[in-house]
């Protein structure tokens, strides 16, 4: 980035973003770069592999489809050593970076980044199908797009209309059943979403309606699962030197086994790490 300041990048595939060839940065630094990519059905994800910012002091913010110096722009993270996220993914095909540091000392900071297209843009960022048997299945997990905090939805109401929605936006034709009552196990942290009413003509799994996000009445022995059917989604391999969670994200295969859950499904410390 360092040398790059004001430009924009289109990105291709997958790889790294850093200050410089050697990651480091110096005092009183203030630069914004865009990336982006050609294909407007492509979303971004970042994954923070190294991240050794002067604890908010120096800070690195992320504008999730919006570039820095407009007037509508906002940071969507606000990225200073203390609040690092397992993952971001945007809700577009361009992002824009800005970092800025202080007087004191320098740093450095490395993201992977991977493109996902058609299946794997829109709502398949923000939905997870957790504890179950078969990538088809299991318990609905959903999270902001600003956000890499996954809830659980509960099922009150929820019912096979609701449970098309979801699975259409996982890229499957179809659900084939409901499990209500932590049928998949019971998830952690938040309930996001509660009496959820689709219609079954959403595109989108967060256009049908609910109270609001965070409003419910529920435990999480509420939390709701599905079973999709119909064709699998098509999941991009990644480029070599490359580990492939089984949710189709890929790391740094130097990240695999290393004791931290690099993958938001947790499958780069469960598979092949040996006992």
């Amino acid at each position: 980035m360092s040398g790059n300041c004001g430009s924009s990048f289109s990105l291709s595939d997958s790889g790294y973003i850093s200050w410089s060839s050697s990651g480091n940065y110096g005092t009183y630094e203030d630069c914004s770069v865009v990336f982006y990519t050609s294909d407007p059905a492509t979303v971004i994800s970042l994954q923070f592999t190294q991240v050794n910012i002067e604890a908010c002091l120096d800070h690195l913010y992320i504008y999730n489809g919006a570039y820095y110096g407009t007037s509508t722009a906002f940071a969507s993270e606000d990225i200073c050593d203390s609040n690092i996220p397992s993952e971001f993914v945007s809700t577009g095909n361009y992002i824009s970076l800005r970092f800025t540091s202080d007087g004191s000392v320098g740093g450095t900071f490395t993201l992977l980044y991977t493109l996902y297209s058609g299946t794997w843009a829109g709502d398949s960022g923000r939905i997870l199908l957790v504890g179950g048997t078969s990538a088809n299945e299991g318990r609905v997990e959903v999270r902001l797009t600003t956000t890499s905090d996954w809830g659980t939805v509960c099922d009150d109401n929820f019912d096979m209309t609701d449970a098309n929605v979801v699975c259409r936006s996982l890229g499957y034709s179809s659900a084939s059943e409901v499990r209500p009552s932590a049928g998949f196990g019971q998830g952690s942290g938040n309930i996001y979403m509660d009496d959820v009413a689709c219609t079954g003509t959403e595109t989108s799994f967060f256009d049908c309606s609910y109270p609001g996000w965070e409003t419910h009445d529920c435990v999480h022995a509420q939390d709701v699962g599905v079973v999709c059917s119909g064709s699998v989604p098509v999941v991009p391999s990644c480029s070599a030197d490359y580990f492939q969670c089984s949710n189709g994200y890929c790391i740094s295969s130097a990240l695999q086994c290393d004791g931290v859950s690099n993958c938001i499904d947790g499958s780069d410390v469960d598979e092949n790490c040996g006992t």
